[in-house]
């Protein structure tokens, strides 16, 4: 861009930056926002066309810490560099609930002070939407597998079935399973989930009316748009003309999550007995659709039908013997050491690879004739359309099938992870592969197709460093990306203490450091009169200390799960308002996203380090082939993912520029280990204190 674009660019943030200033009430100017707004504005402007290098120079991680105004600090830059470039921006938060708050909170709160110009809407996934055709069409019998949530399964008829076809027949529901007045069960909403795989598209007598691309046609309109970091992923490995990377200014709010979710999404899990049904059905489904269409295909689908039932024979063999098979471990899995399958499995798999993947294919070529008969009209249209939703789904198992024995008949210098587990609804076996990271499905969907990006959040350095992040989330592999560490407007050397308390035994000393805890933790709560957070690592250790909690304290504590938790922080607010004590006893979710400013919050208590240990398969296989290369697992990923989790456990002290909080750390490891001290460096410079007795005094 050259540099008057950018200069003009650079001065309507200004200006939008000092009208919001004048209009939103209590609004304070913070040098760490003013900073991520130029960081953002000058990513975005590097916007990238097709036919150029994918470098990176386009892209930026932004650690944007607690307290610095991110959400304002990116929107606004997005916002001007929409307008200046002409392309939409998409904003991608970690959750729905995040997704939501934008879209009804933030979003129209600064499109009063801007004006209309900054218009906005929120994209959702497709089965948050209904089917009206499944509302109004009836398929034969219901499915009998109640996990066959893409089975064409006709409506159940029922009053909640029958008051959302009347509601949306009359103009009073959109469609959308979130704005019903209220919970729809999950067994009556597959019945009417619309879903890729059985969707007509522009052929659907419904089209004009779908829920669903009503939503996204409304959308399209709209300069700002708001998804999930999983909608991402799933639309743009499967649907990309629904959300074009390239005409996209892309912003990833939360975006410590984004590694995990990349790993999620480019997993591929077949339920075997699922997979067995929808083989046979397919058999039947795929002579029957080409029949429909004639000649030469239905000479093909009697090959087909002929190679899937025997691969249905192959596989129940594998079934029966998996079927005495303990899968037990810790989650219900067992999983295949460095990727290699057993050797008994190996000629089996790739004797089954190459005709379920001719299946498939073919399969997807039905449909297309399917879809162009149904494209003519006339009377070949509705047989040919109710053909094609009764094969979609089918198909659609076919080729995560297909997938699944692609990948597990994968080998390479960096293996696959490959496990069995329980499905815990209906007792049979799920076939799992995953990739080690998300990295590589990141850089070729994401990184290297997007016009620009920002990825951005409190926590994305791991003691103080970029590298494992860059690493999951496959920025590495683009060396000219920004990382950028805005500054914390929170004053920590003033504004909170560090208190480690000198315990005897360590938490690899796990009776004694329980029985020290007990001891020490009510002397320690009984220094604060306001409102308090102990965090602890596991259910079994917040259950153990809070059974030992004295008389006088145990009143004024409240425990994660005992109530829901809107009611439980609403009691704690009320408690410290009204002048009383209020502990707050609880786990992971708590340390991260909870919002507890001034009295609030005047004190942190965390049990330990949160250490995780690798217990997904994923994660298994991930510390094995880092051994495998020797490189230290602990050092690369243990350590660094605890330094994150750590990182957002302290910052719930601090929330704003007046608070003053004591963080407590009932770990002497940080100051006896060297990881202890690499975890330290990655914390906000806070003093030690040698007592946690009124520090602030």
């Amino acid at each position: 861009m050259d540099r008057e674009k950018h200069a003009a660019a650079t001065a309507r943030l200004r200006e939008l930056y000092q009208k919001v200033q004048r209009s939103w009430p209590g609004f304070v100017a913070r040098a760490g926002q003013i900073q991520t707004m130029q960081a953002v504005l000058a990513t975005l402007l590097k916007a990238r066309e097709a036919d150029q290098p994918a470098d990176g120079s386009n892209i930026a991680a932004i650690e944007a810490p607690t307290g610095t105004g991110k959400t304002l600090g990116y929107l606004l830059p997005a916002f001007v560099a929409s307008t200046v470039l002409g392309k939409r921006v998409v904003v991608s938060t970690a959750t729905v609930a995040l997704q939501e708050q934008l879209h009804h909170q933030d979003l129209p709160r600064l499109a009063t002070i801007v004006g209309p110009e900054m218009s906005y809407d929120i994209i959702k996934g497709r089965q948050r939407y209904m089917c009206a055709l499944k509302l109004d069409r009836s398929l034969g019998m219901p499915d009998d597998d109640d996990d066959d949530h893409d089975s064409p399964i006709p409506p159940v008829t029922n009053d909640c079935v029958d008051q959302l076809r009347n509601a949306y027949r009359d103009g009073h529901w959109n469609g959308d399973r979130d704005t019903w007045h209220e919970v729809i069960d999950d067994a009556t909403w597959r019945t009417i989930e619309a879903h890729r795989s059985s969707c007509l598209r522009s052929r659907c007598s419904h089209y004009r009316q779908c829920a669903f691309y009503n939503a996204r046609r409304q959308a399209a309109e709209a300069k700002i748009v708001v998804a999930n970091h999983a909608l991402v992923l799933s639309t743009l490995t499967q649907e990309r003309s629904l959300l074009k990377p390239g005409q996209a200014l892309w912003i990833f709010d939360e975006g410590h999550h984004l590694p995990d979710v990349g790993v999620e999404a480019f997993a591929t899990r077949v339920d075997l007995d699922r997979f067995i049904k929808a083989c046979n059905k397919a058999s039947g489904g795929l002579l029957k659709a080409a029949t429909i269409i004639g000649p030469p295909l239905k000479g093909q689908a009697e090959q087909h039908r002929l190679a899937l039932r025997s691969a249905v024979r192959t596989l129940e063999r594998i079934r029966d013997e998996l079927g005495e098979t303990p899968i037990d471990g810790s989650n219900g899995v067992i999983r295949f050491a460095h990727g290699v399958l057993p050797t008994a499995w190996q000629p089996l798999v790739h004797e089954l690879h190459p005709g379920l993947d001719a299946a498939s294919k073919f399969g997807i070529l039905v449909l297309q004739e399917l879809s162009a008969r149904g494209g003519e009209g006339g009377d070949s249209k509705g047989v040919a359309d109710k053909a094609s939703m009764e094969l979609g789904p089918l198909v659609r198992q076919l080729v995560d099938g297909s997938e699944l024995l692609r990948l597990w008949s994968t080998t390479g210098t960096v293996p696959m992870a490959k496990w069995l587990q329980r499905n815990e609804r209906s007792g049979g076996i799920v076939l799992c592969a995953s990739p080690l990271t998300g990295a590589k499905g990141l850089a070729e969907h994401v990184w290297s197709q997007v016009a620009a990006a920002v990825v951005t959040s409190a926590t994305l350095t791991a003691c103080g460093e970029f590298t494992m992040f860059s690493r999951l989330a496959g920025l590495s592999r683009f060396p000219d990306h920004q990382q950028v560490v805005v500054q914390s407007p929170f004053n920590y050397a003033e504004q909170a203490r560090l208190f480690i308390p000198q315990m005897r035994a360590s938490p690899k000393q796990s009776s004694a450091f329980t029985t020290e805890l007990q001891g020490l933790l009510p002397d320690i709560l009984r220094q604060f009169a306001a409102g308090q957070l102990v965090l602890f690592a596991s259910r079994r250790m917040l259950e153990t200390v809070y059974q030992s909690m004295p008389p006088d304290l145990a009143p004024n504590i409240l425990v994660q799960g005992q109530r829901p938790r809107q009611a439980l922080l609403a009691e704690h607010r009320a408690r410290v308002e009204a002048g009383h004590p209020s502990i707050l006893f609880g786990l992971q979710s708590f340390g991260e996203g909870l919002d507890l400013p001034g009295k609030l919050c005047e004190h942190v208590v965390i049990e330990k380090i949160p250490f995780a240990p690798p217990d997904s398969p994923v994660d298994q296989a991930l510390a094995e082939w880092l051994e495998s290369e020797q490189r230290n697992p602990f050092a690369e990923l243990t350590v660094p993912r605890a330094g994150v989790k750590l990182a957002q456990w302290v910052g719930r002290g601090i929330r704003t520029t007046s608070d003053r909080a004591v963080i407590t750390i009932c770990d002497t490891r940080l100051q006896s280990q060297a990881y202890g001290q690499r975890l330290l460096r990655g914390l906000p410079e806070i003093p030690l204190t040698r007592s946690v007795q009124r520090p602030f005094a």
